[in-house]
């Protein structure tokens, strides 16, 4: 019985490792919080301070039987924290939230994030991923600055705001744009970028200004995958001599102002 009792024990805790199951939440008492009225019918909370000492920190869906909502400004900032599982109840990252966190590599956005304020991961240098959610519709400036071992971004569809410098000084070698985000750029949002190509989904209809004009990296060519996009900035790939290549048969190319800053090659 004892024998049987073991196996059916493993075999539970081995399901359970396969299906993924959520890791479990930090403790109430490992934060400083508050409850706000102004969110939902019966309130929610706002993270405030982390005060505990673990090094993961996975943040509670719920305190007090209350949505955690905000992550309030400086939160962690300045703190030893690896990891940060953020749940799906969150909608709003504050200023400077995560700002000057060295030891930080790895953050879980959850699936209802919708804005990231200025600054809110500035300065985290073991940062090396930042796959946004396809909840995220702003992205302020500042916000991943000065990351200096994040390799891999990718922006959601639903992003309608990247604030300017967002990655300044990131040395980005893969930047996925999801397929239906209709805007890209911003000043120096990827100044000091190491990636050599860019693909531009066809649903991008605006770019905007000098997004690599300072520290503009190593890129060298543009693939776009539909029209011209409908606006752009003042050169928004940077004063290198880029090629921009775009696919015979779409429109637009002939009298974009991509022509008088860049090389255009129809394929």
């Amino acid at each position: 019985m004892k024998k049987l009792f073991l196996f059916l024990l493993c075999a539970v805790l081995l399901c359970a490792g396969l299906c993924g199951c959520k890791p479990a939440a930090n403790p109430a008492s490992d934060f400083e919080y508050r409850v706000s009225d102004s969110y939902g019918d019966a309130g929610g909370v706002l993270i405030q301070k982390y005060v505990g000492t673990a090094t993961t920190v996975v943040i509670p869906e719920k305190i007090e039987g209350k949505p955690v909502f905000n992550i309030d400004i400086m939160a962690f900032a300045n703190t030893n924290i690896e990891k940060v599982v953020i749940p799906d109840t969150v909608i709003n990252i504050a200023d400077m939230a995560f700002k000057n966190c060295p030891a930080l590599k790895e953050v879980v956005f959850g699936s209802g994030l919708q804005i990231i304020c200025r600054q809110a991961f500035m300065n985290c240098p073991s940062l090396q991923e930042a796959i946004l959610p396809s909840s995220l519709r702003t992205l302020n400036y500042e916000a991943f600055s000065l990351c200096t071992s994040l390799k891999k971004v990718r922006l959601p569809k639903s992003l309608t705001l990247l604030g300017s410098a967002a990655f300044l000084l990131c040395p980005v070698e893969e930047l996925i744009l999801e397929d239906g985000i209709t805007m890209f750029g911003s000043s120096y949002a990827f100044s000091g970028s190491k990636f050599k190509t860019l693909t531009i989904p066809a649903s991008v209809q605006t770019i905007g200004s000098e997004s690599f004009i300072v520290y503009a990296g190593e890129l060298e060519q543009v693939f776009f995958e539909g029209d011209a996009p409908l606006s752009v900035g003042k050169e928004p790939f940077g004063t290198k001599a880029v090629v921009i290549y775009y696919k015979a048969g779409t429109n637009g190319w002939e009298d974009t102002p991509l022509r008088d800053q860049y090389t255009l090659i129809a394929q």
